[in-house]
């Protein structure tokens, strides 16, 4: 199943929810509260807990709620969960300056989390008018947007999701399908790739390492034949680090 089908499980009742815990911006003039920086299943929930918290920034899209479908909710002012930023390392930047080279200008980035994202981020300096459109991002993607190379003027869309500091929380404060996006460019990690091209983003060996989100969909979005037909990609990392550390397998490092 693909992160974007999990919503499916509650609106279809397969898993049938009861009661949802959200924290949620004070609502505003005409009573709408929003999730911010924040997804939860709110309309199929049997019922609703909100904390209200001035701290959460108002984000646009589909993230609000009305106080009258609220069933209870708690007012209390608290700051939100930060990630401190990693310290990139010099394969980090190498990796990112060979991935930088394969994004277009005009293109329409997806990026995931950690440092080597972040490698790519920082080596996207000549860059033109790329666009966002992913699941997540951290600051790296402000500092390509101050740099003035993120600006969003090829997409058709623009939407965004966040995470990691007060920073990020600020930006996106008061601020459509992936193949519709021009020159989608999805860069994600990989653990292992095998002999055959499989490649493995969650697991080393027999043990889990990491879950690999919405990465199934942003890796068949740009495949769709619409975005085939605009230069759309899917680049993959495979840090050397990673690679010594996964135990004797019958797969392959690949690049």
């Amino acid at each position: 199943m693909l992160l974007s089908e999990v919503p499916l499980l509650f609106r279809r009742e397969i898993l049938p929810l009861d009661v949802t815990l959200i924290q949620v911006s004070p609502p505003d003039a005409h009573g709408f509260c929003c999730l911010g920086v924040a997804v939860a299943a709110v309309r199929v929930a049997k019922m609703v807990i909100a904390q209200v918290n001035p701290r959460m920034p108002r984000t646009h899209g589909d993230s609000l709620i009305h106080v009258n479908r609220l069933h209870a909710l708690v007012e209390h002012e608290a700051p939100l969960f930060e990630l401190r930023r990693p310290a990139l390392t010099a394969t980090d930047l190498a990796i990112g300056r060979h991935v930088a080279i394969l994004v277009e200008d005009g293109a329409t980035l997806q990026v995931g989390m950690d440092s080597i994202p972040d490698a790519v981020l920082a080596a996207l300096t000549g860059h033109k008018d790329l666009g966002i459109h992913t699941e997540m991002f951290s600051d790296g993607v402000l500092d390509v947007v101050e740099r003035g190379v993120i600006t969003g003027a090829s997409r058709e869309d623009c939407r965004r999701v966040r995470e990691r500091s007060r920073r990020l929380y600020d930006f996106v404060d008061d601020t459509s399908v992936i193949r519709r996006n021009p020159k989608v460019t999805a860069i994600n990690s990989a653990i292992e790739v095998g002999l055959t091209g499989q490649v493995c983003a969650d697991s080393i060996g027999e043990q889990l390492f990491s879950g690999v989100g919405g990465q199934m969909d942003f890796i068949r979005g740009p495949r769709c034949p619409r975005a085939a037909s605009r230069s759309s990609r899917s680049p993959r990392r495979l840090a050397e680090e990673r690679r010594a550390s996964c135990p004797s397998s019958n797969r392959a490092p690949g690049w």
